[in-house]
């Protein structure tokens, strides 16, 4: 069976602003996702605010069945969603992660990649 691509309830953006280099901020959504079946995915996007050179990377939380080979359970874990870059406008990353036959809350982490700086964007799923 194929992947099943689903929305949240509210397509609202959140924002997110990020500490200092090196520290993970988690962001959660106030919508749900569910999760049809064991295939469905979840896709992520994210956007740093245009006009800066920020630099951000990124989580978002997924589920997957099975532990230690079984195929016993549906457990959740941050799967890589990339990094970027800011320029003059805001580009739109956009990654899918295993969502499986669940209803949760979306939930993004972003670390600034500046040692000096914060980075300030928007995300949903």
């Amino acid at each position: 069976m194929a992947a099943t691509q689903i929305a949240t309830l509210s397509l609202s953006d959140q924002t997110f602003v990020t500490g200092v280099c090196c520290t993970w901020t988690t962001f959660r959504h106030p919508s749900v996702i569910w999760g049809y079946n064991d295939a469905a995915t979840a896709v992520y996007r994210s956007a740093l605010s245009p006009g800066t050179e920020q630099w951000v990377c990124t989580k978002g939380w997924g589920h997957y069945r099975g532990y230690n080979g079984s195929q016993l359970g549906l457990w959740g874990k941050w799967y890589q969603t990339g990094c970027q870059r800011g320029s003059d406008f805001a580009t739109w990353n956009r990654t899918e992660v295993p969502w499986g036959y669940t209803v949760d809350n979306p939930r993004m982490q972003f670390q600034s990649q500046h040692i000096h700086s914060v980075a300030i964007g928007y995300w949903g799923a």
